[in-house]
């Protein structure tokens, strides 16, 4: 309540007082959100190895936020842990259901670097978290169908998902499918679809949506 100022004025001081009495006595949200709260330097100075502290306490307790805000952590260089050791965390993490670790490490196999590149692994997991109809994974599963990488190259696999990511709100997929509508290659053309996607996303504040729509034909 005082770090978001429901009810109560906004007082992050309040809220970290009470956190770390909370977080002191084991409560696993409240080390979490001193971990966030330091990691994103959320009126407080930016103080990382108390931000490890913390996640990796929430961590011990199976709290899945934690585990892939620390693997963000050590993925960012803000720790002296190997980078790959942060896969660890994002796989102990989406072996929980934690969506956005799955996301994680369907994105580390996809380009490398804390993981060795291997885009089957990475549709592989992108594919469970459009299991658990998460946006994230839905538009990056069919950006690898559009390409063929993992995944034989399948364009209506690719529209659907698309589609099935626009729906829950992704915006690079409302973005992707607004093109796919305009250009009727995938998909046949509709103008009047691609359109709307972009007023929506217009509204929005997106630019290249806004240029889009100044080149869109009647």
């Amino acid at each position: 309540m005082y770090r978001k100022g429901m009810a109560i004025e906004s007082d992050i001081s309040k809220a970290l007082e009470w956190y770390k009495l909370a977080a002191e006595c084991g409560d696993s949200y409240s080390m979490q959100q001193l971990g966030l709260i330091y990691r994103d330097a959320i009126g407080v100075d930016k103080d990382v190895s108390q931000a490890i502290y913390w996640l990796k306490r929430q961590s011990k307790q199976a709290m899945l936020g934690a585990e892939v805000a620390f693997g963000d952590i050590i993925k960012q260089g803000y720790s002296d842990d190997n980078q790959k050791k942060c896969l660890y965390w994002y796989e102990d993490a989406a072996s929980k259901g934690n969506l956005n670790g799955m996301v994680a490490i369907g994105t580390a196999y996809r380009d490398g670097g804390i993981a060795v590149a291997d885009s089957v692994k990475a549709a592989e997991w992108y594919a469970k978290g459009v299991e658990l109809r998460s946006g994230v994974a839905s538009f990056e599963l069919a950006m690898l169908y559009l390409k063929g990488n993992g995944v034989q190259r399948d364009t209506k696999k690719a529209f659907e998902l698309m589609k099935a990511a626009a729906d829950l709100g992704n915006g690079n997929a409302m973005l992707q499918l607004a093109i796919m509508y305009r250009d009727g290659e995938i998909v046949q053309r509709n103008i009047q679809e691609s359109r709307r996607l972009l007023n929506i996303l217009g509204e929005l504040g997106n630019v290249n949506a806004r240029a889009m729509l100044a080149t869109l034909p009647d």
